[in-house]
């Protein structure tokens, strides 16, 4: 992915550049993901002390493993790893996403400010702030709808007051014209 530095690239007539910003790129580990951890333990202790000890069986159970193992890792330290190759950029008419996703070209979403959602800000610092959803494929109905915004940012509660400060821009223009 060209590093996206420079956001005069993107900008459209009428538009300035409000804040530009990185995730962090810590990795964040869910109560799920204990979860999982704790029964790969637990499975692969099972399997393995009562399984025959055989060399087919215990071939196909170590390949099992490995395969779980490598999904678990993936899910930990994935989105860790695509937040670090992410770039955020706020405009006055429009909040802009550049990521890079392994195997995949860059792509930069915008995201204007009339579609925003209203702003949700997650107390916690690193700060996450969604402005909008997408739609995703699902076995659920509820888990359709992924939220979309800046994740794992420092400084949270001033873009949340400049994204407040440009939607509210954004409606007076619409009103008045």
């Amino acid at each position: 992915m060209a590093r996206i530095c420079d956001w005069t690239e993107v900008l459209e007539d009428g538009e300035k550049l409000l804040w530009q910003g990185r995730p962090g790129i810590g990795i964040v580990v869910s109560f799920v993901h204990y979860i999982f951890i704790l029964s790969f333990v637990l499975n692969f202790a099972n399997i393995y002390y009562f399984s025959e000890r055989s060399e087919q069986h215990s071939l196909a159970v170590h390949l099992l493993f490995i395969f779980y193992f490598l999904l678990l890792a993936w899910t930990i330290v994935g989105p860790s790893f695509v937040r670090r190759r992410s770039n955020y950029a706020l405009k006055n008419k429009r909040a802009l996403i550049a990521m890079h996703k392994p195997f995949a070209q860059a792509q930069i979403t915008s995201y204007p400010a009339q579609n925003w959602t209203p702003l949700v800000l997650t107390d916690k610092p690193p700060s996450n702030l969604y402005f909008s959803s997408r739609k995703t494929l699902a076995f659920r109905a509820a888990d359709r709808h992924q939220k979309v915004g800046f994740e794992q940012i420092s400084d949270g509660n001033d873009v949340h007051k400049i994204m407040q400060d440009v939607q509210s821009a954004c409606n007076q223009d619409r009103v008045a014209s």
